[in-house]
């Protein structure tokens, strides 16, 4: 769960790391 905390920050304070997190870890 805190791991899919930290890729929500991300993926709001990244908008080009978003990418990212979606292809690495899908975050959805």
């Amino acid at each position: 769960m805190l791991w899919k905390s930290l890729q929500g920050a991300w993926y709001l304070a990244s908008p080009t790391g978003s990418l990212d997190v979606y292809m690495s870890g899908n975050f959805f």
